[in-house]
């Protein structure tokens, strides 16, 4: 004989070649051993210790508590604390965003607008984490009833250090963006500094804007003073620059900003079939000090262009990557004249570039 549970109802099947009826009982049929027999067989119910009548009957017992789908499926602990919230108008500031997590009372420790520095507004969405699961999905909670504002829980990054990682080498964190457009890190409720990159971050391409022209500033020769730098890069690239720009005409509004002497490579490619330059120019500074002036004075100066943008080379950096990157060019062939042709200087002198290193 073998017993099987169906539902709330007890089952015996006849085995092992045993003639029978199957038959089911009521789980208060179901005592010791001996109480598998025909319930009019004289089993006395009022003795059954184990799921009797009166235990049924008792308040603290449901079959739902037995049977539910949530015993059914297994328990999965979301620890996930960072959100996105989309929907929010282009200028919102983040000082009001603050005001409103603020009067809501959630408890959070990174948050960050993301802006569209070409239309100088947000994109219209915050990133937000909070300090533990249960107080992001409090936020959640209290966050969805504000009507134009969409919460849904963020994809590609979560939880804070992960969001440190993923901005402490951005560019957004330059010392030339505004605190206002940066990710800030909360501590027990109190901004705290962003942990220090661990990169050397480049310059952002969103502050090569048009500026308006103004005179040049009578002090322009002078380079300016600039903070203290861990920078190791030398090597900057020059772009949007009119296309009748030349090597010589370049050189000399160098020399003119005060830099004369300071730059040992240089080089603007041309476009041989129109006879005008590409658009960009490349210089390498002699050390990463005179760089860093360099790319805050020039990119503050509309002297060459009100469009000019600045940037580090993310290809080449230094003297010697730049000279095994043109010793062997096709540029430097005896055909190619050579005010086309990247130059090598030392203190405002040209020096004879190095020959190719292959046939």
């Amino acid at each position: 004989m073998a017993l099987v549970v169906r539902h709330t109802f007890w089952e015996v099947e006849e085995v092992e070649g045993v003639r029978g009826r199957r038959r089911a009982f009521t789980d208060s049929c179901v005592g010791d051993s001996g109480c598998f027999g025909d319930c009019n067989s004289g089993c006395d119910l009022s003795t059954v210790d184990t799921c009797s009548t009166s235990d049924m009957q008792d308040s603290s017992w449901s079959e739902s508590s037995f049977w539910s789908d949530e015993d059914l499926t297994p328990r999965v602990q979301d620890s996930r604390t960072t959100i996105v919230l989309r929907g929010l108008v282009g200028t919102l500031s983040q000082a009001d965003f603050l005001q409103v997590m603020d009067l809501e009372s959630l408890q959070y420790d990174f948050v960050y607008l993301p802006t569209d520095f070409k239309k100088n507004v947000r994109f219209g969405y915050a990133i937000v984490n909070f300090i533990s699961a249960k107080a992001a999905r409090a936020a959640c909670s209290l966050l969805e009833g504000h009507a134009t504002w969409k919460v849904e829980w963020s994809d590609s990054h979560q939880g804070l250090d992960a969001l440190i990682q993923r901005y402490r080498n951005s560019t957004v964190m330059h010392e030339s963006v505004a605190d206002m457009h940066k990710p800030l890190v909360f501590v027990d409720g109190a901004r705290a500094p962003f942990p220090a990159p661990t990169e050397v971050l480049t310059f952002p391409p969103f502050q090569n804007k048009k500026r308006s022209s103004t005179k040049k500033n009578v002090n322009a020769k002078k380079i300016p003073a600039c903070k203290p730098t861990e920078n190791r890069f030398t090597t900057i690239v020059l772009r949007q620059l009119p296309k009748r720009m030349t090597r010589c005409a370049l050189m000399q509004v160098l020399k003119d900003e005060g830099f004369e002497g300071s730059f040992d490579f240089l080089y603007l490619p041309i476009d041989f079939i129109k006879k005008v330059c590409y658009g960009f120019a490349i210089i390498n500074f002699v050390d990463p000090q005179t760089a860093d002036m360099a790319m805050t004075h020039l990119m503050s100066s509309a002297t060459i262009s009100d469009q000019m943008a600045v940037e580090w080379s993310e290809s080449h950096q230094g003297v010697e990557a730049l000279i095994e990157r043109y010793r062997n060019s096709k540029v430097m062939e005896s055909n190619v004249a050579d005010s086309h042709k990247p130059i090598l200087l030392k203190r405002g002198c040209v020096l004879p570039f190095p020959g190719p290193s292959t046939q």
